[in-house]
């Protein structure tokens, strides 16, 4: 593989600007294509187009449902914290009996 070094021009900026109206374009590819460095086309990229890297991540609409639903189960998880709080502060002696074990049981098929 040949390292190439690439020094930034306005004609280097503006060619991978037009690599990048396709919107499937990758850095790799259109370093390949440009015969420049992956770095110089990260660097325009970043510097000069101030384009910023992302992942795209699909989520699920929340509903007004869905709200009082997550305060619910919030206000219960509080509500259960509280009371297992309130459970070792009257027995002192609870945590002395508590026994940790790091073996752990997984199935890999329901049933």
């Amino acid at each position: 593989m040949e390292f190439f070094k690439t020094v930034t021009t306005p004609e280097t900026i503006q060619a991978v600007e037009k690599a990048f109206t396709n919107k499937n374009m990758s850095i790799r590819r259109a370093a390949i294509g440009l015969g420049i460095s992956v770095d110089t086309v990260h660097k325009i990229l970043h510097k000069d187009q101030k384009f910023h890297p992302y992942t795209l991540q699909l989520l699920q609409e929340l509903k007004q449902n869905d709200k009082e639903k997550r305060v619910n189960f919030a206000e219960e998880q509080l509500d259960f914290a509280e009371e297992q709080l309130d459970f070792i502060e009257n027995d002192l002696d609870f945590i002395k009996n508590l026994f940790f074990c790091y073996e752990a049981h997984f199935h890999l098929h329901a049933g």
